[in-house]
């Protein structure tokens, strides 16, 4: 295949090297999408190139490692190479200099190369699920580094360099070991969302105060006991996601923050996860505000543990006006089969709807049609689920009246016995 497309030698080397370790031709793709297996090729040069695990899987092959030839991708802009059996990463990578978009997502990898700090133009970058014991001070090099994914490693410490990603808009350090924070996160000025959610954080830094950009700020399942003075100043935030902490009293400066509409905490129940998009950071706000707020009126209680605020917003509102017309019916059937399964907090889930446009996009629905087709198939799981509480009540019910006849059967026993030792 390289030859008939005139590569460059160096990168006809390369591409013929993969296509040895994963012991199958790579075919060429104009598009390439999720959960896809392909190159993409402009003129003498490769511009993109995804291997995903999975799509190797289901065709009996494995990538566990990488070339050092890699590096000879000189023309690179799309890297994906997600769901393999990475261990490492070769110091070429940081030849790959007009990269904007690597994942390296749920591998084996336990280091990053420094030289991965030399890809300059890089915008996304995810190695989210990977057992990572560390990650270099180079990466504060990334100087055009947008959104950074490392959910689901085992950091404990993060480089103080992070300070330096300027451009940085979506940081995620969810379900790590965390127990610090550098002083430098608050040099972030661009940062608009942040998870820090199955941490072990005990205090931040109050130069949490100086991310005057932030709007989703996420602290759940951590050991704060307070929050720093500085919070007063976060007047961007929007979004503040803070149960399962061991804070018993909120400053009254965070309730009073003219720019936030939701404020969360002290809800053991809640369900938590980290999936976000790797396009745009998701919105949790005005998705889950334009779905709830048909119902919230009737059918979803007030927030028993902790305090739930929702402020209007312009633009909210007049996207909920939009959607209202197309979901009308829908909602009714969502209010009935609520109201008959008694499930009322799903539709407020972080896990169902901060990430509503990517899926759409994935899809290839609106996002009007995504949400109707996924309440309606919500309709159908509570109406199941209904059915089955309904099929195991009644079984207890019967078991309840038989161990009520076995109870008569012995007091009858005992009655003739007593009857016997009188006569």
């Amino acid at each position: 295949m390289s030859e008939k497309h005139n590569l460059k030698t160096e990168e006809a080397e390369t591409l013929r090297e993969l296509e040895e370790l994963i012991g199958k031709p790579i075919p060429r793709v104009e598009n390439i999408k999720e959960s896809t297996l392909g190159v993409k090729i402009d003129g003498d040069q490769i511009t993109m190139l995804m291997l995903d695990g999975r799509v190797l899987r289901e065709r009996g092959k494995k990538l566990r490692i990488l070339p050092e030839s890699i590096g000879n991708l000189r023309s690179l802009n799309l890297l994906y190479l997600r769901y393999n059996y990475l261990k490492t990463i070769p110091e070429s990578i940081g030849n790959l200099t007009s990269l904007e978009y690597l994942s390296f997502k749920s591998n084996k990898l336990e280091t990053i190369p420094k030289s991965i700090g030399n890809l300059k133009f890089l915008k996304i970058l995810i190695l989210e699920n990977n057992p990572l014991k560390s990650i270099p001070e180079s990466i504060g090099n990334l100087s055009s580094l947008k959104e950074l994914y490392l959910t689901g490693t085992k950091l404990t410490t993060l480089p103080e360099s992070i300070g330096n990603l300027s451009s940085l808009s979506y940081l995620s350090l969810g379900n790590n070991q965390l127990t610090t924070l550098p002083e430098s996160i608050g040099n972030l000025s661009s940062l608009r969302t942040l998870w820090l959610g199955e941490n072990r954080l005990e205090v931040l830094p109050d130069t949490i105060g100086n991310l005057k950009s932030l709007k989703v700020l996420y602290l759940s399942g951590n050991d704060l006991t307070t929050l720093p003075e500085s919070f007063k100043n976060l007047t961007s935030l929007k979004s503040l996601f803070l149960w399962r902490n061991k804070i018993k009293e909120l400053p009254k400066s965070i309730i009073q923050l003219e720019s936030l509409q939701t404020l969360r905490w002290d809800d053991p129940e809640a369900q938590i996860t980290y999936k976000a998009s790797v396009e745009e950071p998701p919105t949790p706000i005005s998705l889950r505000s334009s779905i709830m707020s048909e119902l919230k009126k009737k059918v979803i209680p007030a927030h028993r543990n902790g305090i739930y605020l929702e402020k209007p917003d312009v633009e909210e509102t007049r996207a909920r006006e939009i959607e209202k017309k197309k979901r009308k019916e829908e909602l009714k059937e969502v209010e009935k089969a609520l109201k008959k399964s008694q499930q009322v907090k799903f539709l407020a889930s972080i896990t169902e709807l901060d990430n509503i446009k990517y899926y759409a996009q994935i899809s290839r629905q609106s996002q009007s049609e995504f949400i109707r087709a996924a309440i309606r198939d919500k309709i159908r799981l509570l109406e199941a689920q209904s059915k089955n509480e309904s099929l195991e009540k009644n079984k207890i019910i019967q078991e309840d009246k038989l161990n009520l006849e076995e109870l008569k059967k012995i007091r009858n026993a005992l009655e003739r016995l007593e009857k016997k030792e009188k006569q």
